[in-house]
C-alpha cells in the first residue's frame, strides 16, 4: 500500500509539474507571438508614415523648384528690360528745357 500511495504521489507531483512548464512556456509564446504581432503592426504604421512623409516632401521639393525656375525666368526678364531701359536712356537727347515742379495744394 506504501509503494502504490508512493507512486500515485510520484506521478501527481511529475504531472503538476510538467504541466507548469508547459503552461509556463505556452504563457511565454503567447507573449512572445503578441510581441512579434504588434512589432508587425508598428512596423506596417511606420512604413506607410514614412511613405506619407515621402510623398509630402517629394511635392514639396518640386513646388520649390518649379517657383525658383520661374524666378529665375523673371529675373532675366527684369535683366532685359532694364538694360533697355538704360540703353534708351543713353539715347536720349537732353534738350536743356527747364521745368516746374509744382507743389499740390488743398485749394
Amino acid at each position: 500500500m506504501k509503494t502504490i500511495s508512493f507512486i500515485m504521489g510520484l506521478v501527481l507531483l511529475v504531472s503538476c509539474g510538467t504541466d507548469k512548464k508547459e503552461e509556463i512556456k505556452i504563457e511565454k509564446n503567447g507573449k512572445i507571438d503578441t510581441i512579434i504581432r504588434q512589432s508587425e503592426i508598428n512596423l506596417t504604421v511606420a512604413t506607410e508614415a514614412s511613405r506619407k512623409s515621402d510623398t509630402v516632401i517629394t511635392t514639396k521639393v518640386d513646388n520649390t523648384v518649379r517657383k525658383i525656375v520661374k524666378m529665375e525666368n523673371e529675373i532675366k526678364q527684369l535683366k532685359d528690360e532694364n538694360n533697355e531701359l538704360k540703353d534708351n536712356l543713353d539715347d536720349a537727347n537732353d534738350a536743356g528745357k527747364p521745368f516746374i515742379i509744382r507743389s499740390v495744394s488743398d485749394n
